[in-house]
């Protein structure tokens, strides 16, 4: 009896995983579609974005590598503050000016979300591929 006790906990288990990831792309899916219909920011939504980041920076004065993420595309990117005169303002505007220039970006779509999901990490969408970034200082190993 013990071992289909075992089996029925298994499957249950399994079961629960399923339902959950299933509704995990779910709302996915549905964030997607809610930013595929997003229009581009607006001249002032664009400057509150860009204070944010500003802030998002102020907060971290110490910090010097951020990582752009996006898993889905396997992509990343390294900004690294390259001196420790790089102020706040100055590294939300060169990231924010990648973010709308570069190459591949660019052929994603154009920056449609940018806020704050968590104390450390900015959720960026461009077209309609998420990105996180966040400090990466822990990545980075001396030699």
């Amino acid at each position: 009896m013990k071992y289909f006790k075992n089996k029925f906990d298994i499957s249950k288990k399994i079961l629960y995983n399923i339902i959950r990831s299933d509704i995990i792309l779910k709302k996915f899916e549905q964030e997607r579609y809610i930013v595929k219909n997003l229009p581009p920011f607006t001249k002032e939504e664009f400057e509150m974005v860009r204070e944010d980041m500003i802030k998002y920076f102020e907060e971290r004065p110490k910090v010097k590598n951020f990582m752009l993420l996006s898993n889905e595309l396997r992509y990343y990117t390294i900004f690294s503050r390259t001196t420790a005169i790089t102020t706040a303002v100055g590294a939300a505007d060169k990231v924010l000016t990648f973010l709308q220039n570069d190459s591949f970006l660019t052929k994603l779509g154009e920056l449609k979300v940018l806020k704050r999901t968590g104390k450390d990490e900015i959720e960026i969408w461009i077209g309609e591929t998420p990105f996180l970034l966040f400090d990466a200082d822990s990545f980075f190993v001396e030699i």
